[in-house]
């Protein structure tokens, strides 16, 4: 701010914006060392005044009195410092952090200094669990504790003697031999020896004697197995008058009783973990209520009614707490979070940060108001590139940005008379109500990557399969790519049939039967591309399987189903007690069997009355969840003419035609043809106006905004990429190509296998305004990003092309794209800080707070800060050359697919629900890569070689 000198007025602006991020950070501060959060758990009918914090503390005890209490953040990472010194009983004692151990276990070591030892396998009201029994502590039980003979009586204590290890318990034990099969009860209070095989069973805790120990030490240590479910533990040195112990502290997720461990006489507890905060009013949850999808498991919403009761404020209040539906009373935000299995509970997540979220929220504001000055500011950078450009019309268009080969003879079911067949409606697992051509498209899509089989289309396939389920098992429809498996199955060729699956033996043995159970069993990071290739196909497999048997269709609606469940053929046929189930399922088989004599036949009319039936009955017992009939029509229009998948070829040919007639442009003395060009723009902007057109349509059909998954995503970049491409071609006409090409390709990625296009529900947090809001202008943000990268990659180009003779025209091209090109990013970056902070507020509306260093939240952060660095990289004087910027655009890109694609299949987060299938680092891309730095480092080499000629 002090070198730039932004505080002059005409940089008033720019200023506004950089000290919005002075005041976020300070208001990130105060949320961090004075906000408060934690999680209020309350049961049905029951009030709850008091939550867990987030916040990590330890806490010591002597006597059961509080010592020492002191917030902590101990990691793996960190330089974690604790040492202490406190006076008990007349006594000095050291306490010294040693080591902080992540997801460590117990291991038992044998000592000639240590202490009896009991390893058993408890089973109480916490579960079944092993335990290490130790003296000088007691191990919680649900109710009491066991542990070694102390003054008080425990539920079960042991003593350790001459003679062995015995036990008694407060109340009476029954043991039964297990290997014997005997019970014996002995008496309560009454000792007994320990033997193994034998179950005890006490009126509060049952366990099972394992080991034991005369002389050992139990020490924690880390176990590098993701699989075994440890847990954090700090390891102290205690030093009691010259004598040192060490002693070992797990976490504990709740506010428990302290771990207590004597040493030298002297009794000191230990608690690491959260704390109880009191709250000055009380929370009563009446009702928890839980709404699932129609027909499935999935929740829809989930609420809580409470009621605030403040007795000091003289309040009692009903409020609905549910997802984007905050509780706020008192400075105390209250969030629904989650919920108990039996749903008869709730948590709900508690802040108390008012200071910190409305100073972060007020830096939110001057950030956005100067992001918005600057674009009109007439100092600022961006309005200069404008002028320079000749194009002030580019930003009041940009402000408006964020509004067949088989041997097999295949039946084949009429054309028309399978389109009217998709048109029958099934609920699916999520229980979203779509048309049968919905789940036919992505049946043949799963099996065969495909949207046409052998001239039929999904319809006329899903209609084949059901009618001649026989035939069906013969026709190699199964894709496999991987050969190992081909091998296995034993097809030359890389597709297989239903029946390739099973040996000629009796009974027909599935042979990738022991390949499954080892695939599952394995960890996913532990599988390799076998192991995943046979998940696939053992799921294509069954996809075959359940069409023929009636199991793959959920046609039925139920009258009065509490759950609007529909019922599928298989699940209808079983049913006895419902008259009309049974008629339509017979009026369902009778269809089958008519369209089997129609294929052959070719007369549809009793197959087209019977299907007329089934209309009638879904009409009429499901038309409660059912979509419109306009919807129905829209889905089945698309299903049809898929045309995302059209517009690869449209966009990619036209705009490889424009950009070689634009680059022959680039060094000739006359234009080719300016009429060609135009025509050229014309078709990529009816292709602009169609890709719009069915981004409203999939959004009229899903009854919310595309964009709460990966594929609907990638569809809008590639809508948004274009638009950036009409706002800047009129300076330079390379950009219009470039947009398509790049567009072409973001088409491309999401028309591939790992990438579902299906319409589903939405999971609850996504039920939100700001979905629209947030996706919409973050994602807006990649189209301008990877706009500059082709635009990187053309500058690139011409600088490798250029010479002596060319060097003029080429130098004049290169500053008008590299101009286009900042414009682009800055943009770009605006977009995406704004969005950014959108979902920060969107996060503290739904969660609770506002940061949280989510993979996402994480990677959105690194890429601002990326591009920041390339846009001021013309401030450093050893990087102001078009090379750099370009260079950096191209580059930058890595960030954006990191934040888009790689969080989402490469790391766990609160953004999980945005990703698909976990896909492997491709192989080929270690070549782009290869291919991309050889570009670059020619293209300097060259561009340095002619201007040192010069």
């Amino acid at each position: 701010i002090y070198t730039r000198k932004l505080y002059r007025i005409e940089k008033m602006a720019i200023l506004m914006f950089h000290v919005g991020f002075v005041v976020i950070l300070i208001g990130s501060a105060i949320t961090r060392y004075v906000g408060h959060e934690g999680m209020m758990h309350i049961r049905g009918g029951q009030q709850g005044n008091t939550y867990i914090s987030f916040d990590k503390w330890l806490k010591i005890y002597s006597n059961d009195k509080l010592k020492i209490a002191k917030q902590v953040n101990f990691t793996t990472k960190t330089r974690n410092k604790f040492n202490t010194s406190i006076k008990l009983n007349n006594n000095r004692v050291n306490l010294e952090l040693t080591n902080f151990i992540p997801n460590a276990v117990p291991s038992v070591v044998d000592h000639f200094d240590g202490y009896p030892v009991i390893s058993l396998v408890i089973l109480d009201s916490l579960g079944r669990r092993p335990v290490l029994v130790r003296p000088n502590q007691v191990v919680p039980t649900g109710i009491s504790g066991i542990g070694f003979s102390q003054n008080r009586l425990l539920d079960v204590e042991f003593l350790a003697t001459d003679t062995g290890l015995v036990a008694r318990s407060l109340y009476p034990v029954t043991s039964r031999d297990m290997s014997l099969d005997v019970e014996t009860v002995i008496p309560a209070k009454t000792w007994f020896s320990l033997v193994r095989q034998v179950f005890y069973n006490t009126e509060r805790v049952q366990f099972a004697y394992r080991n034991f120990w005369p002389k050992a030490k139990v020490k924690m240590v880390f176990s590098p197995d993701a699989s075994v479910q440890g847990v954090d533990v700090l390891a102290f040195n205690v030093n009691v008058n010259g004598a040192r112990h060490e002693v070992f502290v797990p976490y504990s997720n709740n506010d428990s009783e302290p771990i207590k461990h004597e040493v030298d006489g002297i009794t000191i507890g230990f608690k690491y973990g959260p704390k109880t905060v009191e709250i000055p009013f009380s929370i009563k949850l009446d009702k928890f209520i839980l709404q699932r999808y129609p027909g499935s498991d999935s929740p829809s919403s989930f609420m809580s009614e409470v009621t605030v009761i403040d007795n000091e404020m003289g309040i009692e209040k009903p409020y609905s707490i549910f997802m984007n539906n905050i509780l706020n009373y008192r400075g105390y935000r209250f969030y629904q979070s989650s919920y108990d299995p039996d749903e008869k509970g709730t948590y709900l997540s508690v802040n108390n940060d008012f200071w910190g979220t409305s100073v972060t929220y007020f830096g939110y504001f001057i950030l956005i108001v100067g992001i918005i000055w600057s674009l009109f500011a007439r100092g600022s950078r961006f309005r200069s590139l404008i002028s320079k450009s000749k194009a002030i019309e580019v930003l009041a268009i940009g402000l408006l940005l964020p509004i067949s080969v088989f041997a097999q003879d295949i039946p084949k079911p009429d054309a028309n008379h399978a389109r009217k067949f998709g048109e029958l409606q099934v609920q699916d697992r999520g229980g979203r109500v779509k048309p049968l051509s919905t789940l036919a498209n992505e049946v043949l899509r799963k099996l065969n990557r495909s949207n046409k089989f052998q001239g039929l289309t999904p319809e006329q396939t899903y209609l084949s399969m059901s009618s001649f389920p026989e035939h069906w098992q013969h026709i190699p429809v199964i894709r496999i790519k991987n050969k190992e498996l081909r091998s296995i199955i034993g097809i030359k060729g890389d597709h297989a049939s239903f029946i390739d699956f099973f040996d000629n033996q009796a009974g027909g043995t599935y042979k990738l039967i022991q390949l499954v159970q080892e695939a599952f069993s394995l960890k996913p990071s532990q599988r390799t591309g076998l192991h995943k290739e046979v998940i696939k196909t053992d799921e294509k497999v069954n996809i075959i399987y359940m069409i023929s048997s009636g199991q793959m269709a959920r046609l039925f609606p139920v009258e009065d189903h509490p759950e609007d469940r529909w019922l599928s053929v298989a699940e209808a046929s079983d049913i006895s007690d419902t008259l009309k189930i049974q008629r339509i399922s017979d009026v369902y088989g009778r269809y089958i069997t008519s369209v089997h004599r129609a294929t052959q036949s070719g007369k549809w009319t009793d197959s087209q009355n019977l299907l007329n039936q089934l209309v009638e009955y879904q009409a009429k017992y499901g038309s409660r969840i059912m979509p419109s009939k306009g919807r129905i029509r829209a889905e089945v229009f698309m299903n049809r003419i898929i045309i995302f998948q059209r517009l690869i070829p449209f966009y990619g040919l036209t705009g490889l035609v424009l950009l070689i007639i634009v680059f022959l442009e680039l060094f000739r003395r006359n234009r080719i043809s300016d009429k060609t060009c135009f025509i050229l723009a014309g078709l990529l902007l009816i292709g602009f106006l169609v890709h719009t057109t069915a981004i409203a349509l999939r959004w009229y059909i899903a009854g919310r905004a595309p964009m709460s998954n990966t594929y609907e995503t990638m569809i809008y970049i590639a809508w948004a990429v274009m638009l950036a491409g009409f706002i800047f071609t009129k300076r330079n006409r390379v950009v219009l190509p470039a947009t398509a090409l790049l567009s072409t390709l973001t088409l491309f990625v999401a028309s591939l296998s790992w990438m579902d296009p299906e319409i589903t529900n939405l999971v609850p947090v996504l039920k939100s305004y700001w979905l629209t809001i947030h996706v919409a202008v973050i994602t807006a943000s990649y189209g301008f990003f990877g706009l500059g990268a082709i635009l990187g990659i053309i500058v690139l180009l011409l600088l490798s092309l250029k010479s002596k003779e060319n060097k003029s025209i080429i130098d004049n091209q290169v500053g008008s794209i590299t101009d286009i090109s900042e414009l682009n990013l800055t943009l770009g970056l605006y977009l995406l800080t704004i969005g950014s902070f959108l979902g920060a507020v969107w996060a503290n509306e739904s969660w609770g707070r506002y940061w949280g260093w989510d993979p996402k939240e994480t990677w959105a952060l690194i890429t601002m800060l990326v591009y920041a660095f390339i846009l001021h990289m013309r401030l450093i004087p050893s990087f102001k050359t078009p090379f750099s910027f370009n260079f950096g655009s191209l580059i930058g890109l890595g960030s954006v697919l990191m934040t888009y694609f790689g969080v989402n299949y490469y790391l766990s987060g609160l953004h999980s629900y945005a990703g698909g299938d976990h896909v492997s680092f491709p192989n080929w891309l270690f070549f782009i890569l290869a291919a991309i730095f050889s570009l670059s480092f020619f293209a300097w080499y060259n561009n340095r070689l002619v201007d040192k000629e010069k």
